[in-house]
């Protein structure tokens, strides 16, 4: 257990769902901060002030969501630590703190230093004929990429959930709204002989930097699981901007050669892992 996690703060995060979020913009001596789904407040957005003891304000809070009257889940935290995304959807489409069936919708609040504000829509990701979820920002804070389906005209408990659903492709938008990109990478190599959707390209997540390159153009990673080649095997692909204007570039995927091929592999993690140096004593 980390030493700045105190037993107040552990104790409250064990009762709550959904998947945590962190920003580097909260994640300093008294201000650490996660953002998870209070299942039992029918999918509100709380935040949890890890090295927080109760002597010097409250342990956790809700991040209010003014003119979203739906539950929140799935919520990704911006780097600058000013904006969070989240999947809107009716309470009874979330199980365990994550979204089950569906619809969803993306939306974006304020943090507000964890007041929150009004929520909207991010255009572009908040289509009512989709559900839209598992939203990550990329390093700058420019993109956001998403799992997409086609929403069910009427959800039923056999409606197939947005978990590892077959049909799931990826997608990315700019924050500040514009029209939803589809990935290159959704799309397996001819020799494969499959077809798209039905090849759950799911799970995307963001390399945590970005370089901008003297042509002016930035050069994003994206890492996603994918089942084209039976599997659910891990994939690595590029998304290209140049300033804030104009769509994003995609390219197709590339395998990742170093994970195990006989296991299902389904959430990437992408950080810069500083691993110990060994030393030999002789």
């Amino acid at each position: 257990m980390p030493a700045y996690v105190t037993p107040g703060a552990f104790s409250l995060i064990r009762s709550l769902r959904g998947i945590p979020a962190f920003s580097i913009g909260h994640w300093k001596d008294g201000d650490r901060i996660v953002l998870l789904t209070d299942a039992q407040e029918h999918g509100s957005l709380l935040w949890v002030q890890l090295d927080a003891d109760g002597t010097a304000g409250p342990i956790s809070g809700t991040v209010a969501r003014t003119g979203d009257a739906r539950g929140a889940t799935e919520a990704t935290f911006s780097h600058d630590g000013r904006t969070i995304v989240y999947v809107s959807t009716p309470t009874t489409s979330i199980h365990d703190g994550r979204l089950n069936t569906g619809p969803g919708d993306l939306f974006a609040v304020p943090y507000n230093d964890r007041a929150g504000s009004a929520a909207t829509p991010v255009a572009g990701a908040a289509d009512p004929e989709f559900t839209e979820y598992y939203p990550a920002f990329s390093p700058n804070d420019d993109l956001v990429a998403f799992t997409r389906i086609a929403s069910p005209s009427t959800p039923t408990p056999a409606t197939p959930t947005t978990y590892a659903n077959s049909n799931s492709e990826l997608f990315v938008v700019r924050i500040s709204g514009g029209p939803a990109l589809r990935l290159a990478a959704n799309d397996p190599p001819a020799c494969l002989f499959r077809t798209v959707p039905g090849l759950t390209n799911d799970w995307s997540k963001w390399s945590p930097e970005a370089r901008t390159g003297s042509n002016g153009k930035t050069y994003n990673w994206l890492t996603f699981s994918s089942t084209r080649a039976g599997k659910p095997q891990l994939y690595v692909t590029a998304v290209v901007t140049q300033g804030g204007v104009g769509a994003p570039q995609t390219f197709p995927a590339l395998y990742l050669w170093n994970q195990p091929a006989t296991e299902s592999n389904h959430t990437p993690s992408w950080d810069n892992y500083r691993i110990p140096p060994v030393v030999i004593i002789p």
